[in-house]
């Protein structure tokens, strides 16, 4: 299954609209994800893992707070 995007925007907002107190402080709450879809299922588990790191790095790399979906070119 392919992940809608409007779940990946669910996942992060329920992860920035989260605050955790410390003490006397509110901590606000980022993450940075790569996401990666399995939609050949001749891929092996290693390939897979490899682009969702791949995305991840790449949301790292453009700033905090980030979700990028590798999108794999098809082959026509």
């Amino acid at each position: 299954d392919v992940m809608e995007p409007d779940v990946h925007r669910a996942m992060w907002a329920a992860i920035h609209a989260t605050d955790i107190s410390w003490q006397d402080e509110v901590i606000s709450v980022t993450i940075s994800t790569g996401l990666a879809s399995a939609t050949d299922p001749s891929e092996p588990l290693h390939a897979l893992l490899r682009r969702a790191d791949d995305a991840l790095y790449q949301a790292k790399t453009e700033g905090r707070n980030r979700v990028v979906l590798e999108e794999r070119a098809v082959a026509a």
